[in-house]
């Protein structure tokens, strides 16, 4: 938010890597751009040089400071400076130190979303090298700002330890929809799963469930291609499977309006991370916006709303087995009531709340 000293918020200024497209933002500043090419052999060296970077850095200079601080840092530092702000909102950890740096009298939101020492720690390689640096980012940096928010209540517990800050938690949801449960005819079950294509994701869990469910569940995957071989191997996997259909993906706020058809949103996170363990994915709320049944594995912070707002059921697990069984029990007038349910809860669970939450805590800090 840039003012002046008498003014304030009399205008939006967004930097990132590419334009926001929003109306209401006055003023771009593109950073990070010096390590942006379109030349894929540069691409690889400059991925090279990032990685063996860091390890000199953490493992011989013990220096996360000065991996961080590299040129293309100190330039979008430089070009931000030509601006005076009152509230700076710093989206991820990794551009937290250049919220703090620009600060000055300014007042700093860090919005972390993921706990981000933890992200991926599923990798070995990325857990020794990669997650000091972001814990460092951390400490550092998190207990300079003014205001902190993230996307569930066990993520927020985890950054408060850690730091000693305290987080709200805005969920990570779309706007409120007026979308009616829509009507079921015949007598499949019609269920749908949208996310990335990902073998972390396990998505062939879903497909061997439904093939062995038979023709009276119908599994409808929208699937973003980040992996377009595993796309191609859940294709094959599903391949002579009339009760298994793939959608091209629609755009984010399309969603719920194109799978609201349907009857059942299957939420399955495996939980190989801390933050997917504790996920409370944009999906979970978009299939609330679609008025859908929700029929979740045992993630627990997706279990505590889903039982909370009686949005559907729990599976015992994330195998095969576990959706089979848990779908198995569900009938036309289970999958009618939780989609009543879900519409009474759609205004709750959008993001009206989490906007007035944020706006009023934007307002006073620029107030202060």
């Amino acid at each position: 938010l840039d003012g002046g000293p008498d003014d304030i918020a009399e205008s939006v200024s967004t930097a990132g890597m590419a334009a926001s497209g929003l109306e209401d933002a006055d003023k771009f500043v593109q950073i990070g751009h010096l390590y942006e090419t379109g030349n894929p052999m540069l691409r690889f060296l400059i991925k090279c040089y990032r990685y063996f970077t860091i390890k000199f850095f953490n493992e011989f200079l013990h220096s996360h400071s000065l991996y961080y601080w590299d040129l293309s840092k100190l330039y979008d530092l430089f070009r931000l400076r030509k601006n005076n702000y009152d509230v700076i909102i710093a989206n991820d950890i990794v551009t937290l130190p250049l919220a703090v740096n620009l600060s000055k009298s300014a007042r700093v939101y860090f919005d972390a979303h993921q706990y981000a020492p933890l992200e991926y720690e599923d990798n070995a390689r990325w857990l020794k090298y990669k997650s000091p640096f972001l814990l460092y980012l951390c400490k550092r940096y998190i207990p300079q700002t003014d205001y902190c928010t993230t996307v569930s209540n066990n993520l927020a517990a985890q950054y408060e330890q850690l730091t000693g800050r305290e987080f709200d938690v805005v969920y990570n949801a779309p706007s409120y929809q007026s979308l009616p449960p829509s009507e079921r005819s015949g007598t499949v079950i019609r269920c749908v799963h949208h996310g990335v294509a990902s073998p972390i994701r396990k998505i062939e869990s879903m497909i061997t469930a439904f093939k062995e469910l038979g023709e009276s569940y119908e599994l409808n995957l929208l699937l973003v291609k980040s992996d377009p071989k595993y796309y191609q191997e859940m294709i094959t996997l599903a391949a002579g499977c009339e009760n298994i259909i793939f959608h091209e993906p629609v755009p984010t706020g399309e969603i719920p309006r194109f799978i609201n058809r349907f009857d059942v949103s299957l939420i399955f996170i495996p939980p190989v991370n801390f933050n997917y363990k504790y996920c409370l994915p944009n999906k979970f709320f978009e299939s609330v916006q679609a008025r859908l049944m929700l029929l979740c594995g045992p993630s627990p912070e997706m279990e505590i709303l889903v039982n909370k707002y009686n949005l559907g059921a729990i599976s015992t697990g994330f195998e095969a087995d576990d959706i089979k069984n848990s779908l198995a029990e569900i009938d036309k007038d289970i999958v009618e009531k939780y989609k009543k349910e879900a519409d009474k809860s759609a205004e709750k669970l959008s993001a009206h709340l989490s906007m007035q939450l944020i706006t009023k805590k934007i307002d006073a800090l620029c107030a202060e």
